[in-house]
Order: C-alpha cells, then structure tokens, then sequence
C-alpha cells in the first residue's frame, strides 16, 4: 500500500484506477492530481489563497443571513412606498462606447504582455502606476505609491510569506537573469540578514 505516487498510477490497469478515483475518468486528470501531491510545502499555497478567504466569507454571509433572519419584521404600516426607478438618461454615444472598449481592451493586452515579458513583480511595479496615471488619471504620487504597494504585495506577501515562486518573465528569463529586481533588492535584503 502507501501513497499514490504517479509511477503508481501509470503502473494501475484502467479498471483499478477506475476503483481509486472514480471522478476523474481521463489519465491526465489522474497524472495532475498525483502529480500536484508531490508539491509538499508549496501545496500548502493553495489553503491560504482560495480556502481561507472563501471560508471568511462564507461566515460572512451566513452571519448577514443570520442577522437578517433574527430582525423583527418591519410593520406594515410604517413601510415607505418604493422609490421610483432611476432615470437611465440617454443612451451613449456609440462611438464612445467604441473607444471606450477599446482602451480597456488594449490595457488588458497590456498588463498580460507585460506580466509576462516583465514577470508580476516588475510588470505590476510598471503598469499599476501608468494604467493610474494615463487611464484613472490620478496624481504622479497615488500612482507611484500604488505600483510599490503591488510590488510589495508580490514580493512580501508571495514571495517571502507563502514562499510562492513567481515567474521572472519571458526577457530576465531569455537573458539567465534570475528576476529583474533581485539584483537591485537581494544586496538591500541582505544587509538586514
């Protein structure tokens, strides 16, 4: 016996591994899932980033459903007749509708190029302050401190915290440079080791 380990899995016959896990009917499901319990400690990502948070708000929402269902209800008398609807006004202007989705288009393209030429860490250090500043049109300094927060964020918070490896990008990557920032913030880190 003992655990299933992907040579294992390849070894099985169809009908035992049928047995085994019943929800997953293809080999390569079986593969990812047998090969993602090798993971160890970096597994442990996986709680932290969607278990926890959806378990807060789940106790969240039960608590308002609670909370709502423990109210006395109102009286009749004392309910207010419904406010009208909100007046939608005209309709847009189709050719800024047109531009409009074509900017918000073009800053998606952006921020995936980016992330993935620059990594998340520099690519969010660039393009939080400049989406920012030329599109929400906020001052030099809200932008500026944004993008490091975002920065922060992945380095401190992924990185360092969760130990969860982020990329370095398609360019560090292609010249054999570990990420574009270590070589800037390893020797700062390293005075405070």
């Amino acid at each position: 016996s003992g655990p299933l380990t992907p040579e294992r899995a390849a070894a099985m016959p169809p009908e035992a591994l049928d047995r085994t896990m019943r929800k997953f009917a293809s080999n390569d499901n079986i593969h990812i899932v047998v090969a993602g319990s090798e993971a160890g400690n970096f597994s442990a990502f996986f709680p932290w980033a969607i278990g926890f948070p959806m378990l807060a708000l789940a106790a969240i929402h039960l608590g308002l459903g609670v909370w709502t269902a423990m109210r006395p209800p109102e009286p009749e008398e004392s309910r207010e007749e419904p406010e009208p609807a909100a007046d939608p006004g005209p309709p847009p202007d189709p050719g800024l509708v047109r531009r409009r989705t074509l900017e918000i288009s073009a800053w998606a393209v952006a921020f995936a190029l980016g992330l993935w030429l620059l990594g998340f860490k520099v690519g969010g250090l660039l393009l939080s302050p400049a989406f920012l500043r030329f599109q929400a049109r906020e001052t030099w300094t809200t932008s500026l401190v944004y993008g490091f927060g975002v920065y922060l964020f992945f380095f401190a918070g992924l990185e360092t915290a969760l130990a969860f490896p982020l990329p370095p990008g398609l360019i560090a990557k292609s010249l054999g440079l570990q990420s574009f920032d270590s070589y800037l913030v390893d020797p700062i880190l390293n005075l405070f080791r």
